[in-house]
């Protein structure tokens, strides 16, 4: 669909379930409402079904009615069940898609680069991704141990979690607290 709204800008934190992009809905948003009606014409056929199985069992019952016509008036009314099973997943599904023209974050972090613009048409199979998140919390840091250190920090990790203090370099920030995985 066609991107409608960018509800964010590069460098901003969000939190889990913000709107990122939102694309065009109208078309998912008509495929919904005739999955909806759909179902409902499927709901009142299939009650009006029930009910004429309902009359047919006591004529059956009085042998007022062939087992041939009470038969096929019992299986219309499955047939219409059945029907009411898939127009519910008929309205789940376009739901679903409905869902998916609103992009929201998957988890919080602070976004990087955007890669489409209002107006851009995007596809669900296009190669590459509209924007990225960068996890800020928790943070994993990778360094170097020296080798004439390693043997005392194993012998540290065996007795129990070590705590660590990382100051990213160049900077006059009060040190971040970690635990040493």
């Amino acid at each position: 669909g066609v991107v409608m709204k960018i509800a964010i800008k590069e460098g901003q934190d969000v939190q889990e379930g913000d709107l990122l992009i939102q694309i065009d809905p109208r078309p998912f948003q008509n495929a919904y409402n005739s999955a909806l009606a759909d179902r409902e014409k499927i709901a009142v056929q299939l009650g009006n079904a029930q009910a004429q199985v309902a009359r047919y069992k006591t004529l059956n019952a009085e042998a007022m009615v062939s087992k041939e016509q009470f038969q096929q008036i019992q299986d219309n009314e499955r047939a219409l069940s059945a029907q009411a099973q898939v127009s519910d997943a008929a309205v789940a599904n376009a739901k679903l898609q409905l869902d998916y023209s609103s992009i929201r974050a998957p988890i919080s972090g602070r976004t990087g680069n955007l890669n489409v613009h209002e107006g851009d048409l995007v596809r669900a199979n296009d190669a590459g991704f509209l924007v990225s998140i960068n996890q800020l919390r928790p943070i994993y840091v990778t360094f170097g141990v020296p080798q004439q250190h390693l043997a005392a920090l194993n012998r540290y990790r065996a007795q129990g979690t070590l705590t660590v203090n990382v100051t990213p370099p160049g900077t006059d920030e009060t040190p971040e607290k970690g635990d040493l995985t």
